[in-house]
This record gives structure tokens, sequence and C-alpha cells, in this order.
């Protein structure tokens, strides 16, 4: 199941370090290799992460464009802000 949820691959692997991130040796080429497990964990994470970044962006934009939309002018623009967040997560993420 935590290979479908960023946060359950997050805590799956907490308190799991690399010494030193980026760097390839021998050992690392295995791909059962704790280094290699690792890597593929955070990469996975990353990318459940943007997936649901995006479909909260998507979910936010459509609620503002939706005519019969009651949101206040106040609430539009919060919306707005919270969606530029999560835009720059998204950025950050890659």
């Amino acid at each position: 199941e935590a290979s479908k949820d960023w946060q359950a691959m997050r805590d799956a692997v907490a308190g799991w370090t690399e010494e030193r991130p980026g760097i390839e040796h021998e050992a690392f080429k295995d791909p059962e290799s704790a280094t290699q497990l690792f890597r593929a964990a955070q990469r996975r994470q990353d990318e459940l992460r943007l997936r649901e970044l995006r479909q909260d962006v998507n979910d936010i934009l459509n609620s503002l464009k939706d005519p019969m939309s009651s949101l206040s002018a106040t609430e539009a623009k919060a919306e707005l802000q919270r969606c530029a967040k999560l835009v720059r997560e998204m950025l950050r993420l890659g």
C-alpha cells in the first residue's frame, strides 16, 4: 500500500539517510542494495506527491472557473494563494 501513498512512503523510509547523496559506487549498482532501494523510494515518493499536487491544483482552478461558484473575492484570493504555494512545491520537487 505504501507504494501508492507518498506519506506512507515517507513514513516507510523515515530515519533512513544516505551519507553521500548522489555518489556512485560499485556496490550501489546492485538493484537490491539499500542505497538503490532508498533512492527508488525517494523518487517514488516525489512522483506520488507531484501527482497529488497536480490534482489539487486542477481542483482549485476548476472551482475558480466554475460559473456557479459562490466564492467571495477574499475566498478566491485565498484559493489562488494556495494554488501558487502548491505550484511552488511542484517546482521544488521537479
